[in-house]
């Protein structure tokens, strides 16, 4: 009988710790988000208005970059738990409910989810 491989994800907006189980072995890997929240993105100006210089940008075009982002990131992560039998994930933030929503719109053979539980970063 097959050992069954199991993984827990810890999962933040920053990356993902993922620790498998399978049989008497563990192993544990990392996959960072590569998301910047930060980032100036081309088409943002610098402007001068009534007190002093101001930052404007584009929110709506921002907010799209940030969530596709985010979307290739959770993709990455739901591809690196494929072969689990059982998957439980943590986290602080929305990230882990965004997961779950993605992981359930998910087609084909995917893990069991057992569990999504908040927990303190």
């Amino acid at each position: 009988m097959k050992p069954r491989n199991l993984v827990g994800v810890w999962l933040d907006g920053s990356k993902a710790v993922l620790v498998t189980l399978q049989g008497d072995k563990e192993k544990l890997s990392t996959i960072e988000s590569g998301i910047e929240t930060h980032e100036r993105f081309e088409g943002e100006t610098n402007q001068s208005g009534r007190f002093g210089n101001q930052f404007v940008e584009n929110e709506h075009a921002k907010e799209k970059r940030i969530r596709e982002m985010e979307t290739k990131y959770l993709e990455e992560v739901m591809k690196a738990v494929s072969s689990a039998d059982q998957l439980m994930v943590f986290g602080p933030a929305m990230m882990k409910t965004r997961f779950e929503k993605l992981f359930k719109q998910e087609n084909g053979p995917k893990p069991n989810l057992r569990a999504v539980e908040a927990a303190d970063s």
